[in-house]
């Protein structure tokens, strides 16, 4: 008998990955800024537009790679409309400034992937 593939979406919600949600946004958003104030402030703009009333902290980690790994391990099993979500709150992080970057553009290409999504993002010549 041939194996089942597992559904590329889960059952968990978006409100109970905030913090996970947070966690990616804050990598994208240091992926494409220097500075870290325009990255916190990318990073709010795809927060708000996810989860307009959730109180998130911004903090973006040391240890970016191993953080975004475990966020992606639970953002993987959020449900279709909260992936949906989690698309819309990236194109937001990466439009803040109307400049996206191509390590930033590949990053979001490459995140979409592991979370089973398509990726229509802007394109990085802008």
């Amino acid at each position: 008998a041939a194996a089942t593939p597992a559904p590329d979406h889960g059952s968990l919600r978006l409100g109970k990955a905030a913090d996970e949600l947070g966690t990616l946004l804050a990598v994208l958003a240091r992926s494409g800024h220097a500075d870290p104030h325009a990255a916190r402030a990318a990073w709010l703009r795809g927060m708000v537009s996810a989860l307009p009333m959730a109180n998130p902290r911004y903090e973006a980690p040391a240890d970016w790679s191993r953080a975004l790994d475990a966020a992606l391990d639970v953002l993987d099993r959020l449900d279709a409309t909260s992936k949906e979500i989690v698309v819309q709150a990236m194109r937001c992080t990466l439009a803040h400034d109307d400049r996206i970057n191509p390590t930033e553009l590949e990053l979001a290409r490459a995140i979409a992937m592991v979370l089973h999504v398509p990726a229509p993002m802007p394109d990085a010549s802008r």
